[in-house]
């Protein structure tokens, strides 16, 4: 009956631009391919949103999605500040994978509520930053 069905979820794919869809032949029909002008379309869509340390993951969360990091090595969370900080939940191996895609996608992961913003000092610590990348 109807109380026993689960809809097929929708997996979009919006492609790095190092990527081709033919990497992704082995998925080919259990995909789509967002390769819409803007970014932010498709990201307003989601339930959910997975990537690795990209600007784009970030600006997800920032927009209040539900968003998951999924790094292949623990070093790689340093590479975006709001993965380093566990603004944003990440995991590095199968294991935590499993487990952190049933939060996600039971809504147990949620965006970063924009007070984090405000007090992480992010506009000060990306003037730091820069101010620190000139002195080398």
């Amino acid at each position: 009956g109807i109380a026993g069905f689960l809809p097929r979820p929708e997996i979009v794919v919006r492609l790095h631009p190092k990527s081709a869809i033919e990497d992704f032949q082995a998925w080919a029909g259990e995909v789509m391919f967002d390769d819409g002008p803007d970014p932010l379309d498709c990201i307003w869509q989601a339930d959910a949103v997975l990537g690795m340390s990209s600007m784009l993951l970030v600006e997800a969360a920032i927009l209040g999605r539900p968003v998951l990091s999924v790094l292949p090595r623990q070093s790689e969370k340093e590479w975006l500040g709001p993965v380093a900080s566990g603004q944003v939940t990440s995991v590095c191996d199968r294991n935590a994978l499993g487990s952190a895609l049933s939060q996600l996608l039971s809504g147990q992961v949620t965006g970063v509520p924009p007070d984090l913003w405000a007090t992480a000092n992010a506009a000060e610590r990306i003037a730091d930053h820069l101010v620190s990348m000139a002195r080398l």
